[in-house]
């Protein structure tokens, strides 16, 4: 009886431990989902708390939690955690997030202050207002990181987040680091072997050689235009989180000083951009305008740009600290008009609203500024623009450059060096034939050329639109007024024959007269002198630009401070392979 009694009682433990383990099974495989599909509050809670320990990075736990589950669920017993696979997989983990890490570190970097302190400020601006951001390796990741970080530096961190991760692949699958590089290099000898294979039956078998192609590419002509989809987006939360505050705890400085010198005042608004922040105010006290300056300046510790509006309004704007990055899509986007015209969004102005140039119209365009200032992005941008908005077929682009600021465009846009003078006397030589063209088809235009062309379906080549991107004059600078005189020819016929300049200035004495006469349309970037800013913007101002794409852009109407787009080298590639497929 007391067998059977024994018996009894194992079978009653068995069943309660099969329950139990049923039980957490199935709760941890419906956390993971919860988790996983952020369902309701409660699946929002676990996320955000699951993204703060291990940032990006989170899955890892969810995959764990689900394998936990399932283990408990189908095995009856409990999760061997000392097991060799469980640490492996515990390894990889780590050397991932410390990996993750690298690239918060290089945000949290530019910050500058404490590392810990900032990245810490990260992860409860995430908690009090979760959104789509960045967070790297969690709270568990930069622990890890900036341990080994403070005792062994970046080559320190990257050796032993890779050991982390060959060890743990080790332990995974169950052998040793000699066996994993004996079957690695095993399988790269039979790629090779079968790839040499492959290749002999071509050349051989099929009769077909392989030539070296030394033919130059060109992708114009071609009826294509570029996808947005190529290009990235790109999200500010987090700057724009950080200057927010900074730019309030200026505002409460600046008011201060107004407060202290007895100043009667409104605050007109306030406009955080992209690179610096527009305070306005208008003033009922008569005051003295540069002793509010200088005392700002000593208040603020910061370059200020100050300027009167009329005779009581104040317009205040100092750089910001944390810099919003803005990518070229983004600023793609929003145009109303994106395809199949000439009018090129050139930036966004301090409201946030975008800043358009109609190349038809306007023809030309002046870029100046000193070295580093944005301008050479600002033509990856401009080239792109035109990319996405006009079929390939419809215009050309080159590029007239002695230096190698734009060598980066060479495998999709013909490059032309040597004198200058020599190649706009055949540039001046096209545009001369194209003045005959229209004058003979009695058109004025050459969009009203190729217009007469489609509806009469006549038998002519329809003429393409030119665009000559000029980097800085290198030439003699004893020819640089015939340079001049040339550039003034092209540019007051080239409109109506569709031949567009864009000329880059780098150096103070090649901005003239005449320079300043030929362009409608100007973007000054950062200058390294007064005078040089003084000799387009008749002010200082552009010693005071950021650098980053910051820039003034000047039309006959107006002269107003914007920031231009961002096309990062990752963009930048993506589209030279999407046109040379």
């Amino acid at each position: 009886m007391s067998k059977e009694k024994k018996r009894s009682n194992d079978e009653s433990k068995t069943e309660q431990t099969t329950f139990y383990h049923e039980i957490i099974g199935v709760i941890s495989i419906v956390l993971s989902i919860i988790i996983l599909g952020k369902l309701g509050k409660l699946g929002e809670w676990f996320t955000i708390f699951t993204k703060v320990l291990f940032g990006d990075c989170y899955w890892f736990l969810v995959i764990f939690i689900f394998i936990y589950g399932t283990y408990n669920l189908i095995m009856h017993k409990s999760f061997d955690f000392k097991h060799q696979r469980f640490i492996g997989y515990i390894f990889i983990a780590l050397g991932i997030l410390v990996f993750a890490h690298f690239r918060l570190h290089s945000i949290v970097q530019k910050r500058g202050g404490n590392f810990f302190k900032t990245t810490w400020t990260i992860y409860i601006n995430y908690i009090s207002n979760p959104s789509d951001i960045y967070l790297g390796g969690g709270i568990v990741g930069s622990l890890i990181f900036y341990i080994f970080y403070y005792l062994f530096g970046v080559i320190g961190v990257v050796l032993i987040a890779s050991i982390l991760l060959v060890m743990g692949m080790s332990l995974l699958i169950n052998k040793t680091l000699v066996e994993i590089t004996e079957s690695v290099t095993k399988r790269l000898k039979f790629l090779g072997k079968y790839t040499r294979n492959f290749n002999k039956f071509f050349k051989y078998e099929m009769g077909i050689k392989k030539e070296k192609v030394l033919e130059k590419h060109s992708i114009f002509g071609k009826n294509i235009k570029l996808p947005l989809k190529v290009l990235e987006e790109y999200q500010n939360l987090m700057n724009l989180g950080f200057q927010e505050k900074v730019s309030y705890d200026i505002k409460s400085l600046i008011t201060s000083v107004f407060n202290n010198l007895n100043i009667e005042y409104k605050e007109l608004k306030m406009d955080i951009s992209y690179s610096f922040t527009r305070y306005e105010y208008l003033f009922f006290t008569k005051i003295d305008h540069l002793v509010v300056r200088e005392r700002l300046k000593n208040v603020l510790d910061e370059k200020i740009i100050y300027h009167l509006v009329n005779y009581n309004t104040v317009v205040i704007e100092i750089n910001n600290r944390h810099f919003q990055i803005l990518a070229i899509r983004n600023l793609l986007m929003m145009q109303e008009s994106l395809y199949n015209n000439y009018i090129i969004p050139i930036g966004i102005n301090s409201e946030k609203r975008i800043v358009e140039v109609d190349i038809n119209k306007s023809g030309h365009l002046l870029l100046v500024g000193s070295s580093n200032s944005g301008v050479t992005n600002f033509v990856r941008s401009f080239v792109v623009a035109l990319f996405v908005k006009q079929n390939l077929s419809n215009y050309e682009i080159k590029i007239i450059d002695n230096s190698e600021d734009f060598k980066a465009f060479n495998d999709i846009i013909e490059i032309l060096s040597g004198d200058l003078n020599q190649i706009f006397t055949t540039i001046i030589d096209e545009l001369e034939e194209r003045i005959n063209i229209l004058s003979k088809n009695s058109v004025n235009t050459i969009e009203e050329y190729n217009r007469k062309i489609e509806v009469n379906n006549l038998d002519l080549e329809m003429l393409m639109k030119k665009f000559y991107i000029i980097n800085k004059y290198t030439d003699e600078e004893s020819n640089y007024n015939h340079f001049e005189n040339k550039l003034m020819y092209i540019a007051q016929l080239g409109v109506k024959c569709g031949i567009n300049i864009v000329y880059i200035v780098r150096e103070e004495r090649y901005i003239t007269t005449i320079i300043n006469s030929i362009f409608q349309d100007k973007l000054v970037f950062r200058t390294d002198t007064d005078s040089f800013s003084q000799s387009v913007l008749n002010n200082n101002y552009a010693t005071f630009l950021t650098g980053r794409g910051d820039c003034y852009y000047l039309n006959k109407a107006e002269s107003i401070r914007i920031q231009t787009a961002l096309t990062n080298n990752i963009d930048f590639n993506n589209v030279i392979k999407y046109l040379l497929k």
